[in-house]
């Protein structure tokens, strides 16, 4: 199939294909040439005659003979084909995801229970964002990196899917999660903008956003209200902000 943006680095071979037409004039000529007219009185002698596969395909190589010679124009040509694309600048934030998966989130006041609720509340949220880079930092007794900054939320999802509690030893130091999130936005390689000398102010956006048992009754709230308007509020305006929902 023919691109539309193909271009040739040699087009004066091109040229070249102006001897097929005259290829298949000589070429018609001369059977015409190498025909012999005999007559006679009837033709009913050759009715139940059929023409043979080889008279039938007598034309076929001096076919391929030009389909060959247009092949080795068109390859001396050279055609080319490139592509064209653009680059599209977009706003985005760094988030940091910190869930707790302590034994208390095994509770069951949330069906069917904490961390599956927890769980797919994270899973809706990475759904809605569009050009944010997420990590994931998971946390009980003690804490780690479950998925650093990534805009491949497919694969985020997928190590969200796979946290279950007993992955680390019991607890809830979310004070230790808290400072991995932080840190992880610390090593942020996002660029920051400062004010210009017209005024303009571009912030590179960070924010930690724990999930934990300790937090459980305030992330409820945040569903609606001060609690999540004060939150998006410290979200917007802040380079780093740690809040609760």
């Amino acid at each position: 199939m023919w691109h539309p943006n193909t271009t040739f680095a040699n087009p004066e071979f091109l040229w070249g294909l102006l001897l097929i037409p005259v290829l298949v004039f000589w070429y018609i000529r001369r059977q015409k040439q190498l025909a012999s007219d005999l007559r006679f009185p009837t033709l009913s002698a050759f009715a139940a005659v059929k023409p043979t596969w080889r008279e039938r395909l007598r034309h076929l190589p001096a076919v391929l003979r030009m389909i060959v010679i247009a092949a080795v124009v068109v390859a001396l040509a050279r055609p080319q084909t490139s592509s064209q694309g653009e680059n599209i600048y977009t706003e985005g934030i760094d988030i940091a995801l910190l869930l707790d998966i302590s034994g208390s989130m095994l509770a069951e006041d949330f069906h069917p229970n904490r961390i599956v609720a927890a769980k797919a509340v994270a899973e809706d949220f990475v759904k809605g964002r569009a050009h944010d880079r997420i990590g994931l930092v998971i946390f009980a007794g003690q804490s780690f990196t479950q998925c650093p900054m990534t805009l491949d939320y497919r694969v985020l999802t997928g190590l969200l899917k796979q946290v279950k509690p007993g992955m680390v030893e019991d607890g809830t130091a979310i004070g230790m999660a808290i400072a991995q999130g932080v840190n992880r936005l610390k090593e942020s390689n996002a660029d920051i903008w400062h004010p210009d000398l017209h005024g303009r102010r571009r912030n590179r956006r960070r924010s930690a956003v724990p999930r934990a048992d300790s937090l459980w009754h305030p992330l409820s709230e945040c569903a609606g209200g001060r609690r999540r308007e004060d939150a998006h509020h410290h979200c917007g305006s802040d380079r780093r902000a740690v809040f609760p929902c």
